[in-house]
């Protein structure tokens, strides 16, 4: 589907809205219906440079709320109209710092400078013209 983001597309630069396509969701994932985004300090760095950019181009955007609309096959936990917040400290559930409750120190977290998912790291779920757009995070939120 077609969506507006909020997309860098160099650097130094700044984030302009466009459209890209947004891939339906794929085994085990959920999209969701952006209500509230937000934009910070940290999307700047990537901009002005301070901040080695993943992929070009990259939507922005790692804080943010919105509302399940289309489920994955097999996706579980979740139904669609469910409110959900975005984090960008990924959490699987599983590592030794997960099961010790210290989920901020997910082992995760290492890949989330990629801009494609945290479990494959050549994945991403936006296009433009036809080249892949990474998400800033692994999440992108101003989309949708």
């Amino acid at each position: 589907m077609l969506t507006r983001a909020a997309v860098l597309q160099e650097v130094p630069g700044s984030f302009e809205l466009a459209e890209v396509e947004l891939d339906d969701p794929r085994p085990g994932e959920i999209r969701v219906k952006m209500k509230a985004a937000g934009m910070c300090h940290s999307d700047d760095h990537f901009a002005v440079g301070t901040q080695q950019v993943p992929i070009l181009p990259i939507v922005g955007g790692h804080e943010g709320a919105g509302i399940v609309d289309a489920l994955g096959p097999g996706a579980t936990g979740f139904a669609e109209g469910d409110h959900v917040v975005f984090s960008f400290l990924p959490v699987c559930g599983r590592c030794w710092y997960c099961a010790k409750g210290m989920q901020n120190l997910c082992q995760l977290g290492a890949s989330i400078g990629t801009g494609a998912r945290f479990t494959d790291p050549t994945s991403f779920r936006m296009s433009m013209d036809g080249r892949p757009v990474g998400q800033l995070a692994g999440l992108g939120v101003t989309a949708r």
